[in-house]
């Protein structure tokens, strides 16, 4: 459920990380999510899948999840960080 924050147990394997990718589905409760969550700390970096409601059907359609997450991996290298707070797609 995109409308969640992040469970307690989660956050002890992800405060050694230097940037967080936040993908939520592509309703607006989803993309509601990922504005509030992209808020709270500048290690967020927001995204959405290029096609399909959720990551799964990106999948179920085809997508290439490998070459998705290394295109936003090196935007988030080249630029620092996407846009704060602002969901984006790549390769859509």
């Amino acid at each position: 459920a995109s409308s969640r924050a992040v469970d307690g147990r989660w956050l002890s394997y992800l405060m050694h990380c230097h940037k967080i990718i936040l993908v939520g589905d592509g309703d607006a409760a989803g993309l509601n999510w990922v504005r509030s969550m992209g808020g709270i700390s500048r290690r967020f970096c927001c995204a959405s899948v290029p096609a399909g409601k959720d990551i799964t059907e990106f999948w179920l359609k085809g997508g290439d999840l490998r070459q998705w997450v290394q295109a936003l991996l090196e935007q988030i290298q080249e630029i620092g960080a996407l846009v704060p707070g602002e969901p984006q797609a790549l390769l859509g």
